[in-house]
C-alpha cells in the first residue's frame, strides 16, 4: 500500500494517457452530460413560463413570519424580460460547465484529492440546480396525504426523544458506527422537520434546542470519551501536559519560555478543572470543551436568529451547526483554538445585537481580554472575517441612510475595541512576531530545501483506478456537497428577482459568506497558499458565517409550495445529518465504516497507558523509540514530570523495507494498535534516491502488521501486557540481555 495522498513533497509520476476507450471518453461524456442537462433545463424554464399565466406568484420568503411583515413576502412577477434572472440562470450554467472542466482537468491531473474535490463540485451544483428547478415543478398534492401517518409521527415530540434514546442505547452496546450515526440523524431530522411544519409562532424552538444541545453533548463525548486517553493531534497531548504543569505549579510559571507564555487562558482554565476534578486530565479537559461547544450551539441558533429576524431559520442553523464536522472534530481537542471559537461565538452574539445597550459594549470588552490572550492564529481569523460582517453592514445602512443607523455605532465599536485590543497585545508581548517568523522562516513555503517530515503525492494514470481510489476521500468529505448545495440555493434566493431580506442582513450575509467560503472548502487556491497559511484551522472559524446563508436555503427549499419541501427537507437534513457526522468522527469515520481504514489510531488503550508508565519510571536516559503519537506522549509526560525541559531521548520507530530498524534502546510497539488500527511511524519513502541524500527526507507512514515483518525476539521483551510491548536493543553485541538502564 503506498503512502497517503496528502498534498505535500512533490513526487509524481507522469501523467500518461492510456489506451483504454474508457479512459479516452469519460471527459467528453461529462462535458456533454453537463451542457446536456443545461439545455434540457432551459428547455424545460422556457416552456414553463410560455404555459404559465402573465402573472405568478413567485419568491414567498418566509411562511408566517411576522418578522418580515414590513417586507414584501410575495411579488408578481410577469412574462417580460427580467436581466438579474438570466444572469442567474447564466451564473449556474457558467459554474456546471466549470466544475465538469475541473473534473476532467481532475482526472487528467491523477490526484484523488483534486479529483475527489471536482466531483464534490459537480455535487454541490447539481444540488442548487435540482433545488431552483424544484421550484419550476408543480407538486403532487397527493403525496402529503398519502404520506400523512409519517408526518404526524415526526410532529410528535416522543420520537424525537426515542431516537435520541436510540443513538445513546446504540452507542453503549454497539459503539460508535453506522447505526449511531444513522440514529443521530433521525434525531436531528424529526427536530428539523418538527419545527419545519409547525407556524413561526408557535414553533417549539426552546424545547427542541434543548434536545438539540443534548444531542450535540452527546456526539462529542462520543468520541472524545469512549478511549482512555483521546489524541487527535500531538497537540492535544501538549497542551494537556501544559495544564497539568500549571495545576501541580499552582502557577503561571511552567508556562515561561513556552509559545504560551503569553497566551496562558486555556491552560489556565484546563489546569482549574484538572486540580478540581478526580478525572483523568484528559478526560476533564475533553468534557470542558465539549460542554462550551453545546453552549455554541445555543449561540449559532441567537447570532442567526438576530441576523435574519427568524426563529425557525436560527433553529435550523444551530441543527447544522450541532452535525458539522468542523464542530465535531474541534469540540473534542484539548486545544486553544477550541476555546478561541467559543469566545468567537459569543462575540457574534453581541455584535448581532442591534440595539444600542451599553450593557454589550461592557461585556465584549472582557471577552475581547481573555480571548487575545487565549489564541494568535485565530484571533486573526476573527478580526478578518468579523471586518467582512463590519464593513459590509456599515456601508449598507450609511448608503441606504436608514433610520437605524445609529444602531452601527455599537458594533463599530465593539470591532474597534477588539482590533486595537489585539494590536496593543500582540505589540506589547511581540506576539507579533510569531506570524512574522511563521512566514518569513518556519512556513513550508520560506523553509530551505524539503521539510523533514512530508507525505508523497500519488497518481495514478487509469481514470477507473483514481476514482475508485477517491472513494475513501469522497466518504469523508461528501457533507461539503450537502452544506454548501444548500447554501448556493439560499444566496440564490436571496439575490433572484424579487429575493425578500431585510436591508440591513443583504449585505451582511452575501458578503460573510462569499468570504467564508473558499476558507471553508479546500479548493485549488489552497494549493498556492497552504504553505503560508494554516488553511485546515480556518474551517471551525468560518462556521458561524457561513450559518445564516445555509439556514436560509434550508427555509427556502420548499417555498409556498409546502408538500414536495416537506419531503425535500426531511432528505436532505437526514442525509446532511448522516454524512456529516460520519465525516466529523476519526475513528471510526464514515470511511472506516465502509471498509476503508484512515490511518493512525486516534487514542491510547489502557495497555499503551501502562508501558509509557513502565518505560518513564525504569529508564532515565535511555534512548525509546515509538510510534508517532506514543513517542509524542512520552515526551509530554516526562516534561510533565519534574523535569523542567522536554527530553529528546524520545524518537519515533523506524521501518525500512518493511521492517522495523533495530536502534540501541528500547522500542515500545503498540500491538493492539498496530493489529486492528495501524500506527504511523517514519519509514524511507519510495524513489527517495531522486533527492540529494537519503536521510534528508523522512516520511510519516500509517503501518499495520500486515505491511511490516515484526517477530521480536523473545528475550529482548523487557515489558508485556498483551496489548503493548517494550523491546531491549542493545548497543553492543556482548551487552547484558534485558538491560533497561
Amino acid at each position: 500500500m503506498s503512502l497517503p495522498d496528502i498534498v505535500g513533497m512533490p513526487v509524481q509520476i507522469p501523467w500518461e494517457v492510456p489506451d483504454a476507450p474508457l479512459a479516452e471518453a469519460i471527459p467528453v461524456l461529462v462535458v456533454f452530460g453537463m451542457l446536456l442537462g443545461y439545455v434540457t433545463y432551459r428547455v424545460v424554464y422556457v416552456v414553463e413560463h410560455a404555459l404559465a399565466s402573465s402573472t405568478q406568484a413567485v419568491g414567498a420568503a418566509i411562511t408566517n413570519s411576522h418578522v418580515f411583515a414590513a417586507v414584501p413576502t410575495q411579488r408578481i412577477v410577469t412574462a417580460r424580460y427580467r436581466p438579474r434572472n438570466e444572469i442567474l440562470n447564466a451564473t449556474l450554467a457558467v459554474l456546471t460547465v466549470a466544475v465538469g472542466g475541473g473534473t476532467v482537468l481532475a482526472l487528467s491531473i491523477g490526484r484523488t484529492r483534486y479529483f475527489g474535490m471536482a466531483v464534490i463540485g459537480l455535487l454541490t451544483v447539481g444540488l442548487v440546480d435540482l433545488l431552483v428547478f424544484r421550484r419550476l415543478v408543480g407538486s403532487e398534492e397527493s403525496l402529503l396525504v398519502r404520506t400523512e401517518l409519517l408526518w404526524v409521527v415526526l410532529r410528535d415530540r416522543r420520537f424525537a426523544v426515542s431516537a435520541l434514546l436510540s443513538s445513546v442505547i446504540v452507542l453503549a452496546t454497539l459503539g460508535r458506527g453506522l447505526a449511531y450515526f444513522l440514529c443521530v440523524s433521525v434525531f436531528v431530522g424529526s427536530l428539523v422537520v418538527n419545527v419545519y411544519l409547525t407556524d413561526e409562532r408557535y414553533a417549539p424552538i426552546l424545547s427542541s434546542l434543548a434536545l438539540l444541545v443534548v444531542a450535540a453533548g452527546t456526539v462529542l463525548a462520543a468520541q472524545v470519551l469512549t478511549g482512555p486517553y483521546y489524541v487527535e493531534t500531538l497537540d492535544t497531548v501538549y497542551h494537556t501536559a501544559l495544564a497539568r504543569r500549571i495545576a501541580d505549579a499552582g502557577s503561571l510559571v511552567p508556562t515561561i519560555g513556552t509559545r504560551y507564555t503569553n497566551l496562558p487562558v486555556f491552560h489556565t482554565l484546563s489546569s482549574v478543572f484538572v486540580q478540581l476534578s478526580p478525572v483523568a486530565p484528559r478526560t476533564v479537559i475533553g468534557v470542558l470543551v465539549a460542554v462550551l461547544f453545546s453552549v455554541v450551539v445555543v449561540a449559532a441558533y441567537a447570532i442567526v436568529r438576530n441576523v435574519t429576524g427568524s426563529r425557525k431559520i436560527g433553529f435550523y442553523a444551530a441543527a447544522f451547526a450541532a452535525v458539522n464536522p468542523e464542530f465535531i472534530r474541534w469540540g473534542v481537542q484539548a486545544h486553544v483554538q477550541s476555546l478561541s471559537f467559543f469566545f468567537l461565538a459569543v462575540f457574534l452574539l453581541l455584535l448581532s445585537k442591534l440595539a444600542r445597550d451599553i450593557r454589550y459594549t461592557v461585556v465584549s470588552v472582557f471577552i475581547v481580554v481573555a480571548w487575545t490572550i487565549t489564541h494568535h492564529l485565530s484571533v486573526f481569523m476573527s478580526v478578518v472575517l468579523i471586518a467582512v460582517w463590519t464593513i459590509a453592514g456599515t456601508a449598507w445602512i450609511l448608503a441606504a441612510r436608514h433610520a437605524d443607523g445609529d444602531s452601527i455605532q455599537r458594533p463599530l465599536h465593539q470591532y474597534m475595541i477588539l482590533t486595537v485590543s489585539v494590536a496593543v497585545y500582540w505589540w506589547l508581548t511581540d506576539l507579533v512576531q510569531v506570524p512574522i517568523r511563521w512566514i518569513t522562516q518556519t512556513s513550508p513555503s520560506a523553509s530551505s530545501g524539503l521539510p523533514t517530515e512530508q507525505f508523497v503525492i500519488q497518481t495514478y494514470t487509469d481514470p477507473v483506478e483514481l476514482m475508485l481510489a477517491s472513494v475513501p476521500f469522497l466518504l469523508d468529505n461528501v457533507h461539503y456537497a450537502l452544506f454548501l448545495g444548500v447554501g448556493g440555493y439560499g444566496l440564490w434566493t436571496i439575490v433572484r428577482p424579487n429575493g425578500t431580506m431585510p436591508s440591513r442582513v443583504f449585505p451582511k450575509v452575501i458578503a460573510g459568506f462569499l468570504v467564508a467560503v473558499p476558507l471553508y472548502i479546500p479548493n485549488p487556491t489552497w494549493a498556492l497558499a497552504r504553505g503560508l497559511a494554516a488553511l485546515n484551522r480556518w474551517g471551525i472559524m468560518t462556521l458561524l458565517f457561513l450559518l445564516p446563508v445555509v439556514a436560509l436555503g434550508l427555509a427556502r427549499v420548499d417555498d409556498h409550495r409546502r408538500t414536495a419541501g416537506i419531503v425535500a427537507v426531511s432528505l436532505l437534513v437526514v442525509t446532511a445529518a448522516f454524512v456529516s457526522v460520519g465525516g466529523g468522527f476519526t475513528d471510526p469515520s464514515l470511511s472506516n465504516s465502509f471498509g476503508y481504514d484512515k490511518g493512525a489510531r486516534d487514542h491510547f488503550t489502557t495497555g499503551d497507558l501502562a508501558a509509557a508508565d513502565y518505560v518513564l519510571e525504569h529508564t532515565s536516559d535511555t534512548p525509546v523509540y515509538a510510534s508517532h503519537s506514543f513517542s509524542g506522549y512520552l515526551i509530554h509526560e516526562d516534561w510533565t514530570g519534574p523535569t523542567a525541559k522536554r527530553s529528546s531521548r524520545f524518537g519515533r520507530m523506524r521501518i525500512t523495507d518493511g521492517s522495523p530498524e533495530a536502534q540501541p534502546g528500547l522500542t515500545v510497539v503498540e500491538r493492539t494498535s498496530l493489529r486492528e488500527g495501524r500506527i504511523k511511524v517514519l519509514v524511507r519513502p519510495p524513489g527517495s534516491a531522486a533527492y540529494d541524500g537519503e536521510e534528508t527526507i523522512r516520511v510519516l507512514d500509517p503501518v499495520s502488521a500486515d505491511g511490516i515483518d515484526l517477530n521480536p525476539d523473545g528475550r529482548n521483551v523487557v515489558y508485556d501486557n498483551t496489548d503493548t510491548f517494550v523491546m531491549y536493543e542493545p548497543d553492543r553485541p556482548d551487552a547484558a540481555d534485558n538491560e533497561t538502564t
